[in-house]
């Protein structure tokens, strides 16, 4: 968690700046957040490894919470696009 924490916070960083993905701003790249997402991934896939297993306790929904931390930082930098059907 310690991981996702840091990298989340990390990309707050880029955020402050304003940067938006597929542009760069300041010392802030595309390989660059994708290696701090990466972290993330990798963090959060392990998380619930260990969740499935029973091995965090009560701790399964602040790891999907984590999940979602993630996925707002992505959504921010607009890597993501959010899509409605009609």
């Amino acid at each position: 968690m310690a991981a996702i924490k840091a990298s989340i916070l990390t990309l707050g960083a880029a955020y402050k700046v304003g940067y938006q993905y597929g542009s760069s701003r300041d010392d802030w790249t595309g390989e660059r957040v994708d290696k701090e997402l990466a972290i993330c991934d990798a963090a959060l896939a392990v998380l619930r490894r260990m969740d499935e297993k029973g091995e965090l306790g009560s701790k399964g929904v602040e790891v999907e919470k984590a999940g979602q931390a993630i996925i707002g930082r992505s959504i921010t930098f607009g890597m993501v696009g959010l899509s409605t059907t009609v």
